[in-house]
């Protein structure tokens, strides 16, 4: 499946809810309380536009073959993480194909080449694991679940890519990770909330060494005083 190329635009509308209008000129409704059930939180449209990218390629696939399709539709559910950043660990997709003299088959064929070749939805969120297989590196990687609480032991460089708000929830965790004099990255920060993360840091002890800008993002590296 594929997109034209386009800005997205996401308003603030009060009472916790947003109104995004897509670069096709489109409004949806977002909702950030999610206990409120106004409208489509952004993590549920995440599951959506997962189903409908590999809906397209699967549908439009089944079409050249042939087959016969009387309905079709396909669940998508998750597992995510109990700590912020609350981002999925599992994906699961679930298609659901009736019609008449349907080709197993040619079923599986599709969502194979929709999620291995077509589905960019499906590319884009791709885990750390998928990308370490890609790149070699599987065997040279230790990939755990969870923030840095979940591991121990100290390592002369420490690189973190989390948004600005978890990283500075997270701070008095991941510094101990950092062994002696070791350094730390910090990035995938929005510009405007450079001084914000680098202050959290250094109130746990870390020193600042440079700041690198581009396109309205950061990464800041830093180095232990201990």
């Amino acid at each position: 499946m594929t997109d034209n190329k386009g800005t997205a635009r996401i308003q603030f509308a009060g009472n916790d809810l947003f109104v995004g209008i897509t670069p096709s000129g489109h409004a949806q409704a977002i909702e950030t309380d999610p206990t409120r059930s106004n409208a489509a939180t952004p993590m549920e449209l995440l599951l959506i536009a997962l189903g409908a990218c590999t809906g397209v390629d699967v549908i439009s696939i089944l079409k050249k073959k042939r087959q016969r399709v009387s309905d079709y539709r396909i669940e998508v559910s998750g597992e995510r993480r109990s700590d912020h950043p609350r981002s999925f660990t599992k994906l699961f997709v679930k298609h659901i194909v009736h019609g008449k003299g349907i080709s197993d088959h040619a079923v599986a064929e599709a969502i194979k080449l929709s999620d291995t070749k077509y589905c960019s939805v499906a590319a884009t969120l791709r885990g750390a694991a998928e990308n370490a297989r890609l790149n070699a590196l599987e065997h040279r990687l230790q990939l755990r679940r969870g923030g840095p609480e979940t591991v121990t032991g100290t390592w002369p460089l420490v690189v973190a890519n989390v948004l600005a708000a978890p990283l500075i929830d997270m701070a008095p965790t991941l510094v101990r990770r950092v062994g002696h004099q070791g350094q730390l990255v910090l990035s995938g920060i929005r510009s405007a909330m450079e001084q914000d993360v680098a202050h959290a840091y250094r109130h746990v002890g870390m020193q600042h060494v440079r700041v690198t800008s581009r396109g309205g993002w950061s990464a800041i590296v830093m180095q232990a005083s201990w």
